[in-house]
């Protein structure tokens, strides 16, 4: 069964399955439990295309949830996206140590693989192969910029709602085109624990609620990707190939904080508070800017897309600049 259709990547808690509509469509195939079969988890990934992810609590929290006696494993892939020629990367930059995209994006496969395995493997696992990839000393950074890093396109995920593929590309910012802020207002969240920026401007933006607020996964994504910018920059030298991996960590991070500054603009609108809407998507612009700076350091601006041809953060640019006036 798909893990809520096209978009596991987005939350641990079972929204839908693949043309089933609601949870509970699972139970007619696990009520009576099965004798004669087993339930396989398909993890699709229409999601993270370009940039390096990792996120180990996630996968945890997945497996534990949703590792039931029913289930007899897990598939990990994606119908738009495989992870052989390397078409991201640059070409030119001598530093290049794999050959194929699966290579690259190691640690998203060693982290699925070692903890559907064993869920218990501890992080020291994963420290330590940070530390004989890049150096002892910056092993416990990487691996934790990567935890506070990897939670963008999760939270973009779960509160952007989605079924089949071209209804959400996280790493694009996109529901089949952008995402723009009264797209955002008017959302109705994914995961049943978030509450959506008109809900909450309409029940008086309550300072505690029973759902996640938007205020506090606004806070959620300004500090974790102010964390991970820390961390790497405490990183003690290294081989040349940990760049590509420091850049990945700060595009996410300067994401999280443009969904970040998104959301608080989106509550500002939504209040009629037309000066607060523009401080903060002012600020928006800056973290997409950003993005686009990393990006073009090391990877291709623009990549093949199956959606529309091409995709590229440097072509949404002006759209993000015409939206912040």
């Amino acid at each position: 069964m798909k893990f809520n259709w096209s978009h596991a990547l987005s939350t641990p808690t079972l929204v839908q399955i693949h043309a089933e509509g609601g949870a509970g469509a699972a139970e007619n195939y696990v009520s009576p439990t099965p004798t004669d079969y087993r339930v396989a988890w398909m993890i699709r990934n229409e999601d993270i295309f370009v940039l390096r992810w990792g996120q180990a609590d996630f996968i945890r929290k997945h497996i534990e949830k949703n590792g039931h006696d029913y289930v007899g494993g897990y598939f990990l892939g994606s119908e738009t996206y495989i992870p052989a020629k390397d078409y991201i990367h640059r070409a030119g930059h001598a530093h290049v140590n794999w050959q194929y995209e699966f290579e690259r994006k190691w640690l998203m496969w060693m982290q699925w693989g070692r903890l559907l395995y064993d869920p218990q493997t501890p992080d020291d696992a994963f420290i330590a192969e940070f530390g004989r990839r890049y150096g002892a000393a910056n092993g416990e950074n990487l691996f934790r910029a990567w935890e506070c890093a990897g939670i963008m396109p999760l939270r973009f995920a779960a509160f952007a709602r989605s079924t089949w593929d071209y209804t959400l590309y996280a790493e694009g910012f996109k529901k089949q085109n952008f995402v723009s802020l009264d797209n955002l207002i008017a959302e109705d969240p994914f995961d049943p624990d978030f509450m959506g920026i008109q809900e909450y401007v309409n029940a008086g933006s309550p300072a505690t609620a029973s759902k996640i607020t938007p205020v506090a996964l606004a806070d959620e994504l300004e500090g974790a990707a102010n964390e991970a910018l820390a961390l790497v920059e405490s990183l003690a030298g290294g081989p040349a190939a940990m760049e590509c991996e420091v850049l990945d960590i700060k595009m996410w991070a300067h994401y999280g904080l443009y969904f970040a500054n998104k959301i608080r603009a989106g509550i500002a609108k939504a209040r009629g508070d037309s000066a607060g809407r523009k401080a903060r998507m002012a600020e928006a612009v800056t973290h997409w800017e950003a993005m686009v700076s990393l990006n073009g350091q090391h990877n291709n601006q623009s990549i093949p897309d199956m959606q529309s041809g091409t995709f590229s953060w440097e072509a949404m640019l002006a759209t993000v600049r015409a939206e912040a006036n």
